[in-house]
C-alpha cells in the first residue's frame, strides 16, 4: 500500500497516479530538501520549541540551527513569536507536532491543534512560504478528521475551525484565514479525500494534469504533463 502524506494531498486528491510516480523516484527525492522546505521545517520547529517550553521565546533561539541545517534568524524569530502568541491567546489545551492517523494509509503531523471544553476544536497550520495557502486545503481537513475521530469517543465535538497562519504572504484577508465546519460537514470532506486515496492505490490509476503539477516532484517524468504542455 502506498502511504500518502497530508502535505501532498492537494496533488494526490487531484491526480491518482502521483503517489505511484513518487514511489519510483530515487531515495531522498522530494523529501523536503529544497531551501523553502527546509526553512519552513525550521520555522515549525522553532514554534514547537517555544510552545513546549523548551525555549522561553523565539528571540532566544536566534542562531540555533535545525537538524536540516537551517538557522533561525531575527526575521523568523519575529514572525514565529507572533504565531506563538496568537495560539496562546486562544486558550484551550494546545497540542503541537503530535502525529495523527486518519486511516491505514494516511498519517501526518499537524503544526498545532487546540481542544476546548465547549467542544470546539481548532486545527491550525503554519505556512512560512510566500505561495498563498487557503484553509480549504485538504491537508487541514485530513488533520482535523483524524483529530475528530480520535476525540469522538471521549467528548462531544461541537465545531471545528481550520486555520492557516501565513505571516509572510500578502493576502487581502491578512495573515490568518479560517473556516468553521460542523463535524458532519468535515467528515463529508474527509470521505471524499479517503476515496481519492483509495483510487491512488489502484494499478489502473490515471494521471490528471493541472495547476497542481507545478508542485509535483515527479512532474518531469509524467507523460500526461508532457502532453499537456
Amino acid at each position: 500500500m502506498l502511504q500518502l502524506r497530508p502535505s501532498a494531498a492537494s496533488i494526490w486528491t487531484k491526480c491518482a497516479l502521483a503517489p505511484r510516480l513518487w514511489s519510483e523516484l530515487p531515495p531522498g527525492t522530494g523529501d523536503g530538501d529544497s531551501d523553502p522546505a527546509r526553512e519552513g521545517t525550521c520555522a515549525a520547529w522553532l514554534a514547537e520549541m517555544v510552545l513546549t517550553g523548551i525555549a522561553p521565546d523565539c528571540v532566544s533561539m536566534v542562531g540555533a540551527a535545525h537538524e536540516n541545517g537551517w538557522t533561525v534568524d531575527t526575521e523568523m524569530a519575529g514572525h514565529i513569536q507572533g504565531y506563538v502568541d496568537f495560539l496562546r491567546s486562544k486558550g484551550g489545551t494546545i497540542h503541537t507536532e503530535r502525529k495523527v492517523r486518519l486511516n491505514h494509509i494516511i498519517a501526518g503531523t499537524p503544526d498545532s491543534f487546540a481542544v476546548f471544553n465547549d467542544g470546539v476544536v481548532i486545527v491550525d497550520d503554519l505556512k512560512y512560504g510566500y505561495d498563498i495557502v487557503e484553509p480549504t486545503t485538504p491537508q487541514l481537513a485530513i488533520y482535523a478528521g483524524a483529530i475528530v475521530r480520535m476525540l469522538m469517543s471521549t467528548q462531544r465535538i461541537a465545531k471545528v475551525r481550520l486555520g492557516i497562519y501565513q505571516p509572510r504572504a500578502q493576502h487581502p484577508s491578512g495573515i490568518y484565514r479560517s473556516r468553521d465546519l460542523w463535524p458532519e460537514e468535515l467528515m463529508r470532506e474527509v470521505h471524499d479525500i479517503e476515496a481519492a486515496a483509495e483510487a491512488a492505490q489502484l494499478p489502473s490509476a490515471v494521471a490528471t494534469p493541472g495547476a497542481h503539477c507545478r508542485y509535483c516532484d515527479a512532474a518531469h517524468r509524467c507523460s500526461a504533463v508532457t502532453h499537456e504542455v
